[in-house]
């Protein structure tokens, strides 16, 4: 049998569009649907993009990227995987050079 689950209830008046950011991305990374590696993202990116650095909001598509590519040997590490909006996703496979300049400047904002 499974054991019981309790929910934490919103806080008082509250609305995902209060503009309450903070709040609704610890809420949102917490989600039981985001229990894998894209709520361990979420929670180390604090709820931001890595690339444009702004909050994911409810109904932004959300891909799951390597910082080195399969393809150059990066692997499925957590340390090599980012979350991005989708449309960062696409920038980010766009242009080459500022993608690399990019990349650089987040790596080294990891390590």
């Amino acid at each position: 049998m499974e054991p019981i689950q309790r929910h934490v209830k919103i806080q008082g008046s509250r609305s995902p569009s209060d503009g309450d950011i903070k709040y609704w991305s610890r809420r949102l990374s917490k989600h039981p649907m985001l229990k894998g590696k894209l709520g361990k993202l979420l929670e180390r990116q604090k709820g931001k993009c890595r690339w444009c650095n702004l909050y994911f909001w409810g109904r932004d598509g959300v891909e799951i990227d390597h910082f080195i590519p399969k393809s150059l040997g990066g692997g499925d590490e957590m340390n090599n995987l980012m979350a991005l909006h989708k449309h960062c996703h696409d920038e980010r496979h766009s242009n080459r050079q500022e993608v690399i300049e990019k990349l650089a400047k987040l790596q080294s904002d990891t390590n």
